[in-house]
């Protein structure tokens, strides 16, 4: 699971899609991606965003990381997610809220966080 929607996290979500392919050959492998952002707010270019479809990327727009759920082992087991609302405020502030009762449970043994982030000047 690679949370981030902009052309980074669509990179690193495709090479980790190519380790797996190379690691397990014969099995299915699947790698998803789970960003603030829906289609219409997404960061990453239409290019980009086409290209991870058609090597079999799995998108999870306007959904947010909420926790992280571990198996009895403490491995990684998944990551529960919420609908978000809005990402950004009145103001165009970044300030997500969410629909605290819209959850959905993505399966996966690893996840990589990469979100961009940039000072405030104001």
């Amino acid at each position: 699971i690679v949370i981030g929607g902009g052309n980074v996290a669509l990179d690193v979500a495709r090479e980790a899609l190519r380790i797996q392919y190379m690691q397990y050959q014969n099995q299915k492998v699947i790698t998803r991606t789970v960003s603030l952002e829906d289609w219409n707010e997404m960061p990453a270019t239409e290019e980009e965003i086409e290209d991870a479809k058609a090597e079999g990327i799995q998108f999870n727009p306007g959904w947010g990381p909420k926790e992280v759920v571990l198996d009895e082992k403490g491995g990684i087991k998944g990551l529960l997610c919420m609908k978000v609302k809005s990402v950004f405020d009145e103001q165009g502030m970044f300030r997500p809220t969410f629909h605290q009762e819209n959850e959905t449970f993505l399966k996966g043994d690893m996840i990589i966080e990469a979100i961009g982030q940039a000072p405030d000047f104001s």
